[in-house]
């Protein structure tokens, strides 16, 4: 199972229940607390394998967060769950994109992150001012 071919799945879905299983991974409910007419949110955060999952009001998985080269919270996430090409920088990244005729979104001043635009979802890739990968986050279209 790779973490990509998840997106816009539901979370009751087989294919989610799954994951949650393997992992023993607890859904967090984080709902509108002041009124405000903010959306529910649900979350899976997977620490120890370095992936977050955010799912929208109707629990649907709209966003994934995988952790390059892990942080504080997230250890690295393992590049063959994901599922998804991991860059060593931003211009490999950058070229692979041009080479493929995906459009594109850069960041204009730093060259620290590039987000590409594929058929089935977006792409956010964000490095490190040294170049490295830090993090990888894979949108819903509709969301993207």
């Amino acid at each position: 199972m790779k973490l990509i071919n998840l997106l816009d799945l539901a979370l009751k879905s087989d294919e989610v229940v799954e994951l949650l299983e393997e992992f023993d991974l607890p859904v967090v409910y984080d709902f509108d607390r002041l009124h405000e007419g903010i959306e529910d949110i649900y979350w899976v955060s997977a620490h120890g394998q370095g992936f977050q999952l955010r799912f929208d009001e109707r629990q649907v998985l709209k966003t994934i967060f995988m952790y390059a080269s892990g942080n504080e919270q997230y250890k690295p996430v393992d590049p063959s769950l994901a599922g998804v090409s991991f860059y060593s920088s931003f211009e490999q990244a950058k070229n692979d994109f041009a080479e493929k005729n995906v459009p594109v979104k850069t960041g204009q001043a730093d060259n620290r992150w590039i987000k590409g635009s594929f058929a089935e979802c977006s792409l956010h890739y964000e490095f490190r001012p040294s170049g490295e990968l830090v993090m990888v986050t894979a949108m819903a279209n509709r969301d993207a």
